[in-house]
């Protein structure tokens, strides 16, 4: 393998944040993988040639095998601090004259959106002296865009756990 290397991940989005980071300061988001894909990342997860594999984790839950994807908003290399852009996200449904597609700007991804995500996979030495491959969320293509709906009703218990609030008057700090 070259010292950094792209994949691409296909599958099906959840908990997509690509607007905002998390609190420990990663854009992130989980990808329910397809099968070609969950072949790809276990491969990737072998040692190969004295280099150990990626380290990312991958689960299965009722919906099958996922993963978290994150990209740093910055990060120390070489003892220098370097930034990161939020990932690009494109349009899949949408193409240009040029066979490109445009940018998914203040869209929120809701889950379930089928996806193509591109990621970095790259290699760097370990504190004992040796060699490992990390992956880093580069860019995603939204291919079918499941809309974002936020909840508007409560659950009957999460009802009772409410009740009362609106009457409550705001404090005056």
């Amino acid at each position: 393998m070259a010292r950094s290397e792209y994949v691409y991940l296909k599958g099906k989005a959840k908990w997509f944040r690509h607007t905002r980071p998390d609190e420990w300061g990663n854009w992130k988001h989980d990808i329910y993988l397809d099968d070609a894909s969950v072949d790809l990342i276990r491969e990737l997860q072998l040692t190969k040639g004295g280099v150990s594999g990626i380290k990312n984790v991958l689960k299965k839950d009722e919906d099958g095998y996922y993963m978290s994807l994150r990209r740093p908003t910055q990060k120390i290399m070489k003892g220098k601090v370097v930034g990161f852009q939020p990932p690009e996200v494109l349009d899949g449904a949408t193409t240009l004259p040029d066979g490109s597609n445009p940018p998914l700007r203040d869209t929120t991804v809701g889950n379930g959106s089928d996806i193509t995500t591109k990621c970095m996979v790259y290699q760097h030495p370990t504190p004992g002296g040796g060699q490992a491959r990390a992956m880093r969320w580069e860019s995603t293509r939204i291919d079918n865009l499941v809309p974002y709906e936020g909840r508007s009703e409560f659950t009957e218990q999460e009802a009772k756990m409410v009740d009362g609030l609106i009457e409550q008057p705001k404090p005056k700090f």
